[in-house]
């Protein structure tokens, strides 16, 4: 049986293979940051002073989202119900495309969910079952509505309701990255903890998609060319009761972690879609809630994977997997 880890570098989910190399100023930096290790890759001639201002807004943006106790998350998660709160641009931005996430994927991923991540957060840790009036009053709280955004200030129309950004945390910095990258001319590739990864630029990567139930085997590998890539599965943070794996992609609507013969789900957006990063972050987690019927939620311009517990493989919007 496998034990819950927040970070554990040795479950791969995908590999990253560089094709083509030139003769640009090229550097990299690693962090760790966002409940993960983050590569980030930069070409161009100013491309270490715009790498060096990239890993200071990740650690920013990390001590801003978790869920520390003095974070600024953990401290609106605190505050009483129906008081604004001043928070931080960047929280405030996460938090309205966390809404308009929540609102394309008919809630399958949902913003305010933090009292249910809280709870199977716990489970995992004991490998003990919530008793079922304690899933019942977690799930109480999940409503997106209850977060009220205004003018820079966050108000909570019930104090019990916990917000939780884990489901687009890694595809917001993406985007912000993406734009400071653009901003300075400057390409290169970004591998959030290979659950998010941004290719921009004119060279082409390859990135091996992991068989959920095979850490040792890929499916196949994808071609990232100014496209965003994120993949949520049901194989890293789990354990198993009764013959039943609890992971901790959770159903806002049952309070459960959804179950529905699902065990990954990819999805590629293009750059030039606004909030790329966030939205394939979002979806990806989104399509596990939703399964096989992904083709509710998904958007034409997205290229999606969906991988069952039996190995089958669902394809949408012309998503090719290489061998």
């Amino acid at each position: 049986m496998r034990k819950f880890k927040v970070l554990c570098l040795l479950n791969i989910l995908s590999i990253v293979f560089l094709l083509t190399s030139c003769g640009n100023e090229r550097h990299e930096k690693s962090v760790i940051a966002l409940d993960t290790v983050i590569t980030l890759t930069a070409e161009g001639s100013n491309s270490k002073e715009v790498l060096e201002e990239a890993v200071d807004f990740i650690k920013q943006l990390d001590k801003k989202a978790n869920f520390d106790e003095n974070s600024e998350l953990s401290r609106l998660n605190r505050a009483s119900a129906n008081i604004y709160t001043e928070v931080s641009a960047e929280i405030y931005e996460m938090l309205e495309i966390a809404k308009l996430c929540g609102d394309f994927t008919k809630y399958a991923y949902d913003v305010s969910a933090g009292s249910l991540t809280l709870l199977w957060d716990k489970a995992r840790e004991s490998e003990e079952l919530p008793k079922a009036e304690e899933v019942e009053f977690a799930k109480s709280s999940v409503n997106a509505d209850n977060i009220i955004l205004k003018d820079g200030k966050v108000k909570k129309s019930i104090s019990d309701v916990k917000i939780t950004v884990g489901g687009i945390a890694k595809g917001y910095a993406a985007d912000k990255l993406y734009s400071l990258y653009k901003v300075n001319n400057i390409s290169g590739f970004m591998n959030f903890g290979t659950s998010t990864i941004l290719a921009l630029g004119e060279k082409e990567y390859r990135v091996g998609i992991r068989n959920p139930r095979d850490e040792k085997n890929m499916l196949g590998v994808v071609s990232l060319k100014n496209e965003v890539l994120s993949t949520s599965g049901d194989y890293e943070r789990y354990f198993i009761k009764n013959g039943v794996r609890y992971h901790h992609i959770i159903d806002p609507k049952t309070g459960y972690p959804a179950n529905n013969s699902t065990a990954s789900a990819t999805v590629i957006i293009p750059l030039s879609e606004k909030n790329a990063g966030a939205m394939s972050d979002a979806l990806s987690t989104a399509l596990v809630v939703k399964g096989e019927k992904a083709s509710d939620i998904l958007p034409p311009f997205a290229k999606a994977l969906i991988v069952t517990t039996n190995g089958k493989l669902i394809f949408y919007n012309g998503f090719k997997l290489e061998k």
